[in-house]
């Protein structure tokens, strides 16, 4: 008999004399002090795997600003030479 599971809770630790991994840790009390820790831990996974992957899809979703930044810039040289 197979069950479907409707919901996994995951641990992990953090080294608290890391000062990275210190300020880690005050971020995570402040998100879940706004109850947003789950949700950005979703969204940084779903983010981090689909950047590896060689995609782009989650970054533009979550940040769709970024959008225009990833265009290429246009050179000095390309301008001057464009207005001519």
């Amino acid at each position: 008999m197979s069950t479907k599971r409707c919901r996994e809770k995951f641990t992990f630790w953090l080294n608290l004399t890391n000062n990275s991994e210190y300020e880690i840790a005050e971020q995570i009390t402040e998100l879940k002090r706004k109850r947003s820790f789950s949700k950005t831990i979703r969204d940084g996974i779903r983010l981090i795997y689909d950047l590896r992957q060689g995609n782009t899809t989650v970054l533009v979703e979550l940040f769709p600003w970024v959008k225009e930044n990833l265009k290429p810039q246009e050179t000095t040289g390309e301008k001057v030479l464009r207005e001519q």
